[in-house]
């Protein structure tokens, strides 16, 4: 068996390839190839957390007792790579200045970084505030994992996804004062289930019109998480052997499709640090190749976890080794087992006096 190893480094990509694919045209090509795998990667962890389409922060108040709602309010960051605290700090200064207005109070969110480096988010409402909810929305069909929400720690589970929020509407019951509330919520499969607010456990409610910060401050259920995603993939052209799964939206099956992946790379080092893998510490996908063509290019991409190619000037210049296993050159291989074919039958016929 032979090897031939290939070297890529993105800086080396056609001008106008602008996002994170390129097309390498090997100067010579490789013969009967059998295998490849990729035994080096690196990259700067300086890939953007706040990505184009995918760049506001979004929340609804409502008043039980009137069924009144504001209109969603979205809080949109320019696409960068922010620190928690600077998230927190950018998103704040909006919250401030842009407050969501629903009748005649406005409503007002402050972020806060915790100790424990959860986040949490306070929502008070001023003036003739009286028994207002406010909720935080994503959009169902949306990448949730790209979100501020999420960067900032809070759980799908625990953000509202109905498409125009109607199917959430928080309901006045009896007439009440203070009212009882019930939460009218519509799930993927377009089945209304309604529950009283007290027994919730669904998506947070915050209670705005109160100064108790047990019933106006709520906290996501996890770390802000400042990376990009947890891992990426190395994608090329000359694969087609994985598979990966994906939520089929029309019959909210769980199906598998056909990938290109060479390589996951899990991304476990800080913004700001390189990153590093290595065949030697993981373990390489190794991909069996045809052997039957040789190879002339082939494309190399690198993508989050979602399978997106980085834009334009959210990430930096990567580089990866890959290695080709070649099988040995076969009219060379049918050469040599005609001659030990032959030195055999010379050794048959002298050692029985033929």
């Amino acid at each position: 068996m032979g090897f031939e190893y290939v070297y890529v480094d993105s800086k080396d990509r056609k001008y106008h390839e602008n996002k994170s694919s390129m097309l390498v045209n090997l100067s010579e090509p490789i013969m009967h190839p059998k295998s490849v795998r990729v035994v080096s990667f690196s990259v700067p962890n300086e890939f953007y957390n706040v990505i184009d389409g995918n760049t506001s922060f979004s929340a609804r108040v409502y008043n039980v007792n009137t069924n009144n709602k504001s209109p969603i309010k979205n809080y949109v960051l320019g696409a960068g790579l922010y620190s928690l605290t600077e998230m927190i700090t950018a998103l704040n200064a909006l919250f401030q200045t842009d407050k969501i207005v629903e009748g005649g109070s406005n409503t007002t969110l402050t972020l806060t970084l915790l100790a424990n480096g959860k986040v949490s988010l306070n929502i008070v409402g001023d003036g003739t505030n009286t028994h207002k909810r406010a909720i935080l929305y994503y959009p169902r069909d949306g990448q949730f994992q790209n979100s501020i929400a999420h960067r900032l720690g809070f759980g799908r589970f625990q953000v509202f996804d109905d498409a125009d929020v109607d199917g959430a509407n928080l309901l006045v019951g009896n007439g009440a004062s203070p009212p009882v509330v019930s939460v009218n919520y519509t799930n993927s499969k377009g089945i209304t289930t309604t529950t009283p607010e007290t027994s919730w456990t669904g998506a947070l409610i915050w209670t705005s019109s109160t100064t108790d910060a047990t019933l106006n401050t709520r906290t996501g259920n996890f770390i802000g998480y400042e990376s990009r995603c947890p891992h990426l993939f190395l994608k090329s052209d000359l694969v087609n052997d994985f598979h990966t799964t994906y939520r089929d939206s029309g019959t909210d099956q769980v199906m598998t499709k056909q990938d290109s992946i060479l390589q996951k790379i899990q991304n476990n080092v800080n913004i700001y640090s390189y990153l590093h893998y290595r065949s030697s510490m993981t373990e390489a996908f190794v991909h069996e190749l045809s052997g039957a063509k040789p190879i002339t290019h082939f494309t190399v991409s690198l993508t989050d976890d979602h399978g997106n190619l980085l834009e334009e000037n959210s990430f930096r210049n990567f580089t990866a080794v890959l290695l080709f296993e070649t099988h040995e050159n076969l009219a060379t291989m049918r050469m040599n087992e005609q001659t030990i074919e032959a030195n055999q039958r010379s050794i048959f016929l002298a050692n029985h006096n033929c």
